[in-house]
């Protein structure tokens, strides 16, 4: 970068940590008034106030392309989503985990907020930002396995041997790669996420952590199908606006940056469900603003329209990843049922996800 450049990336990166420790500050501070069990409506507006904090950490984080800062940050929405809804158990088990997570991004924040070339120091902090989000990992999943062990009766059997769960997935692997229909490979995902949390002294699988993992993948294709739907209006709205608008003015840049900030937001859900079309449209369409906005590139109405136009096929498109990734989950659960018995009750995750538009 040239020294123009330098100085704004360091005046970006330090508006960031500004921006950051006070979203932090604000979290911990909501966490802090959740532990003392507030009235049902506050609690609402206290959860409410954490995610949407976790939000804005995490595509301000984007943005300044420090993307494993703000995957750490939205590692700990499942686990906050979990902790409202099971408010009928004891939650003591989650607090450990988002406390944490919040320490983890409060210190390498801090670290940002006072180097004095912040861009020297951005390699270093994302390196340890990924160690870190695999230590909160691993906390995140003990958290969820213990809560839903208060939460429901202990299933019978209560585990299964890993080697009879790894045939069932590779059976589930190989039926799926002989067809020609459309897949996510979720089987795959499952057999990496029961490595990673199965005890490496033991040679079975508890039926809470299948639970968590069928849970785990519902959740995603739920926060992915929203936050396609909502966000996507959102762009398509902007950019049919830019249409009327006079190009290269602050009203039109504004709109751009809107459209940016809803993108980098988007990423994350995106990511975390694979969905590899979508992924690459977003980029697409990230490189198409970035020109706009910051190479004065000026393009026609005609040509914005057809970038607005297609959203309906992305919405479309979203849809049908996710009611693939209901049938494949639903071919999951018989596997895991078929091993573990009636007594293993996965209705929750075989419920269908459709979009409210």
């Amino acid at each position: 970068m040239n020294p123009v450049e330098d100085e704004f990336h360091e005046e970006v990166l330090r508006l960031f940590a500004l921006e950051a420790l006070e979203w932090i500050r604000q979290i911990q501070a909501s966490l802090l008034e959740l532990e003392d069990a507030p009235a049902t409506q506050r609690a609402h507006q206290l959860y409410g106030i954490i995610l949407r904090n976790i939000t804005n950490l995490k595509g301000s984080a984007a943005t300044v392309e420090l993307p494993s800062i703000g995957n750490l940050a939205f590692m700990l929405v499942p686990l906050l989503q979990h902790m409202q809804k099971d408010q009928s158990v004891a939650t003591s088990e989650y607090y450990g985990p988002l406390r944490q997570g919040l320490a983890a991004l409060s210190s390498v924040i801090q670290v940002l907020a006072m180097a004095e070339t912040k861009g020297l120091v951005v390699g270093d902090l994302e390196n340890i930002t990924r160690r870190q989000a695999d230590a909160l990992q691993t906390a995140v999943t003990k958290a969820r396995t213990m809560a839903l062990n208060v939460e429901t009766p202990a299933p019978s059997p209560q585990s299964v041997e890993t080697a009879q769960i790894i045939t069932g997935l590779l059976r589930l692997k190989g039926v799926r790669s002989a067809t020609s229909a459309p897949r996510r490979s979720l089987a795959e995902f499952v057999l990496r996420k029961v490595h990673a949390v199965q005890e490496v002294d033991s040679s079975t699988v508890m039926a809470a952590s299948l639970n968590h993992i069928m849970q785990e993948l519902r959740d995603a294709d739920e926060r992915f199908l929203e936050e396609t739907m909502q966000r996507s209006v959102t762009i398509e709205t902007v950019l049919t606006e830019l249409t009327t608008d006079p190009a290269d003015t602050p009203a039109y840049q504004r709109k751009i940056r809107e459209a940016l900030r809803e993108v980098a937001r988007l990423y994350p859900c995106v990511i975390s469900v694979e969905a590899a079309e979508i992924i690459q449209f977003l980029h697409g369409l990230e490189i198409f603003l970035i020109d706009v906005l910051y190479k004065r590139v000026a393009p026609s109405a005609l040509h914005i329209d057809a970038v607005a136009s297609r959203f309906v096929a992305l919405r479309a498109m979203a849809q049908e990843w996710v009611d693939i990734g209901l049938k494949e989950r639903t071919e999951l659960e018989k596997t895991f049922t078929d091993l573990l018995g009636p007594g293993f009750d996965l209705k929750k995750s075989t419920s269908s996800l459709t979009a409210p538009y």
